[in-house]
């Protein structure tokens, strides 16, 4: 009975020390740094303020240097999109390349986690919680147009594979039901509404042209976004949200063929955002989606247009301008269509272009790639010509037709740019610091931090806070309290998942002590 009552003694002992003492949270996919898709967001405006991607940390960069490329088996004409999709604190770089496979590398140095072979070729891909179980899903369109969407290894969630989807996917709440669809365009002239299970929840007609990209933005107020695609020369705004077969409210035919997607910005500042659509002939429109008019319309002085414009504030006025990419270079308007700069050495072809302070200066950059195959750091303030308005400049070896991203891929504290190329390489650029500092706020209790997130303004930070001069590596990021004046972009948002930890320093010696004391008492009592 002795040894019964010593055994169940020791057993309950050693089921203690094993159980989990503690535990670590293991975070939902984190906001800062994330590039979720195509030029940010599902606005497509093309700014980004570079507190979104680092924190507060300043910095300033003289110039760039590579960091990684990486190879694939032909032209990588994808934009990435960039996060920790595994959930383990480093972020991934996600795009298609035209050898058929999307890619997942690791952001610190390239290496190749895993592909997926999609066919796609051009397919931008979109990462976002779709399911609400921690992780990122992978959101692209294959060459057949089916639309995948991926776990964070590689391994299928869902796929739709009788549709003919085109374009990069959106994710919003488009109905009113507090979660989140994906939107999707299509070759066949439909828009289609998607649930988190992968159902098509509504298949919406717009016409006989390939509708693709879309874009989100609560237009009407109601708090749920309308639907804003082009397709062919029109401009189609659709709600969802209403309870009628027809959702289309109106379509706007603007005669030319528009290039997709739509970009979404407040204009005419009347609160609600309106369209900047460029189209292949090289017009540029300005819709009122409230209304549904014309309000803006010019004809550019050049042949081709295929890149979306992008809008944000490139010069020393405290006003945004439109940045237009042409096959006859680089366009400058401001929000009444008149042409501030032209800068004819800067031709691109599809590189969609980014706007953001990416040298830690106060002034925001031009960042995109060229049609002879150059990537470029535009300096809108500097005269043109004989590239004398470019800050730096990397040359490959083939056009290149991606839009960039940014993002701290290596966890440094300090903003990288990726973009590829048709020579076959996803490309990493890391900034020089000068002198190899970098400036870190160091948050107290009186810490009070206002940052302008408009593209309407270049990014400015007032901090009441202690700082230090730190040689990189940097010390850990501290955000303190921000106040953003933007609707913030949709991401996963939850408190996390908990993983036990086992202490196993008390649990092995647990086990060896209960083994002897069982053999003492045995042979004790024979």
């Amino acid at each position: 009975m002795s040894i019964l009552r010593m055994t169940i003694f020791i057993v309950l002992l050693v089921s203690i020390l094993a159980s989990p003492i503690s535990y670590q949270i293991i975070e939902q996919p984190k906001y800062i740094g994330v590039w979720p898709t195509y030029k940010y967001n599902f606005k497509h405006v093309g700014y980004v303020n570079i507190r979104e991607i680092i924190g507060n940390n300043t910095y300033r960069f003289y110039a760039f240097d590579l960091l990684w490329k990486t190879h694939s088996e032909l032209c990588v004409a994808s934009s990435p999109a960039i996060g920790d999709i595994n959930n383990d604190g480093y972020k991934e770089v996600v795009y298609s390349s035209c050898d058929g496979n999307l890619y997942v590398v690791n952001g610190s140095n390239g290496e190749v986690l895993w592909k997926y072979p999609t066919g796609g070729m051009f397919a931008d891909p979109t990462i976002y919680d779709v399911d609400g179980d921690g992780y990122y899903d992978i959101l692209t369109v294959g060459a057949s147009g089916n639309l995948y969407c991926l776990n964070y290894d590689g391994s299928e969630k869902w796929v739709i594979n009788d549709r003919m989807f085109s374009g990069s996917p959106a994710v919003g709440d488009v109905d009113g039901d507090d979660d989140v669809e994906v939107v999707m365009g299509s070759n066949d002239g439909y828009v289609y509404v998607i649930n988190r299970n992968g159902t098509v929840e509504a298949k919406i007609y717009v016409g006989d042209m390939p509708a693709t990209t879309p874009s989100l933005s609560d237009i009407d107020g109601d708090g749920i976004d309308e639907i804003i695609i082009v397709e062919g020369t029109y401009l189609h705004v659709i709600d969802y949200s209403v309870n009628e077969e027809k959702y289309v409210v109106y379509s706007l035919d603007l005669g030319s063929y528009l290039v997709p997607p739509p970009v979404l910005y407040d204009v005419n500042n009347d609160g609600s955002d309106d369209a900047v659509i460029v189209s292949k002939d090289a017009h540029v429109f300005i819709v009122d989606l409230l209304n549904g008019g014309i309000i803006g319309e010019t004809k550019l002085n050049a042949t081709d247009t295929f890149a979306s414009p992008s809008i944000g504030n490139v010069d020393d006025d405290p006003e945004p301008e439109i940045v237009v990419g042409t096959m006859d270079g680089l366009y400058i308007l401001n929000m009444s269509l008149n042409v501030k700069k032209y800068f004819p050495d800067l031709q691109t072809y599809q590189s969609s272009p980014i706007i953001a302070d990416i040298d830690g200066d106060g002034k925001n950059e031009i960042i995109f790639g060229l049609h002879t195959g150059e990537f470029v750091i535009v300096n809108a303030t500097k005269p043109s010509g004989f590239f004398r308005e470019v800050e730096w400049l990397y040359s490959t070896d083939a056009p290149i037709m991606a839009s960039p991203a940014i993002s701290d891929v290596d966890n440094d504290g300090l903003p990288e740019i990726l973009i590829g190329s048709r020579d076959y390489n996803m490309y990493c650029f890391k900034g020089l610091l000068v002198e190899n500092q970098i400036i870190t706020a160091t948050t107290t209790t009186t810490t009070t931090t206002s940052v302008s997130t408009s593209p309407s303004n270049t990014t400015t930070t007032t901090t009441t806070a202690n700082t230090t001069t730190t040689t990189a590596p940097p010390p850990p990021l501290t955000t303190g309290s921000q106040t953003n004046t933007t609707k913030k972009i949709e991401l996963p948002t939850g408190t996390g998942r908990f993983k036990p930890i086992i202490n196993w320093g008390l649990v092995i010696p647990a086990l060896i002590v209960a083994i002897i004391v069982v053999l003492i008492v045995y042979y004790k009592t024979r």
